[in-house]
């Protein structure tokens, strides 16, 4: 019996060494995926670095945020830069009607009143050239104070039965007058001048 003990201990012994000496499927699959996370770690790390040194950003939705964020100031400012635009050429476009209005009104009495008549009417296009409702601004000027005489300077006689002098008045041709810019023809009429024919 002590040789079936021996035999029976050796055999223990002998499945001890077999059993530290090969791993369990269990260990083997355990370091596999060790390995794996590990490298798929350095992997990520290597294309956090290469992210960050191209871009200066650490992950792709860091870079996509930052993309966006651009886009909208972007879009902001285009729409404030138009927004301006729109408000510079509404300015151009009001200045350029009041003037061809008020080089038009000079035989009116009240040249403002004119303006305010027809303003709303006018048109300016690119170029600068202004009309009303499709017609010269001079055209409507006239029909204006054809149909509303009150608005137009007096015509002929003064009614003393003197004749009308223009001494001390400073007098111009139509041609020269013409000429002028608005505000000088607004000044040339305010200050007394007379357009001569």
């Amino acid at each position: 019996m002590a040789e079936e003990d021996s035999k029976q201990t050796s055999a223990e012994a002998g499945a001890e060494k077999t059993a530290t000496a090969q791993p369990s499927a269990v260990d083997v699959q355990a370091q596999i995926d060790a390995a794996l996370a590990e490298q798929s770690a350095k992997q990520a790390a290597q294309h956090k670095a290469e992210l960050k040194e191209a871009t200066g950003y650490e992950t792709v939705a860091e870079l996509r945020e930052a993309q966006q964020i651009e886009q909208g100031n972007a879009k902001d400012a285009l729409a404030e830069k138009s927004s301006k635009l729109a408000a510079a050429e509404k300015r151009f476009q009001d200045s350029q009607i009041q003037n061809a209005l008020l080089t038009a009104a000079n035989e009116s009495v009240d040249p403002a009143t004119v303006v305010s008549l027809l303003a709303g009417q006018c048109q300016c296009d690119e170029a600068g050239v202004v009309t009303v409702d499709g017609k010269p601004v001079a055209d409507a000027v006239a029909a204006l104070l054809a149909a509303k005489p009150f608005l137009a300077k007096a015509q002929g006689d003064t009614g003393s039965g003197a004749p009308q002098t223009t001494q001390g008045k400073k007098s111009m041709a139509r041609s020269a007058f013409d000429a002028l810019s608005a505000t000088d023809k607004s000044k040339f009429v305010s200050d007394g001048g007379i357009v001569t024919e």
